[in-house]
């Protein structure tokens, strides 16, 4: 079947344009455990869009937008910053 072929040599280069490969060139299996837990990914997106508002804010004159950019970034950052005790506590037990 060319379309399974296909199906299965997509995730094999996606994975190589994510540079997931092991030292052999291999691709590896993704651990979602070992690189990030929620609040860390969801703290960074936070700061990502408070930045964009920010941004956004200043350019369009909308100093509202701007603050509100600001409390994003700053949630965002203390979202990730739990996140990051997780990861500590989470690796201290293995």
């Amino acid at each position: 079947m060319p379309g399974l072929k296909r199906a299965t040599r997509l995730p094999q280069a996606l994975a190589r344009e994510l540079h997931v490969t092991n030292s052999d060139g291999a691709c590896a299996p993704i651990d979602r455990e070992s690189d990030m837990n929620r609040d860390q990914i969801k703290g960074v997106a936070q700061q990502v869009k408070g930045k964009v508002n920010e941004v956004v804010g200043k350019v369009t004159g909308n100093r509202t937008q701007q603050l509100k950019g600001d409390l994003q970034q700053a949630t965002g950052t203390a979202r990730k910053a739990f996140g990051d005790g997780k990861e500590k506590i989470r690796r201290m037990g293995r």
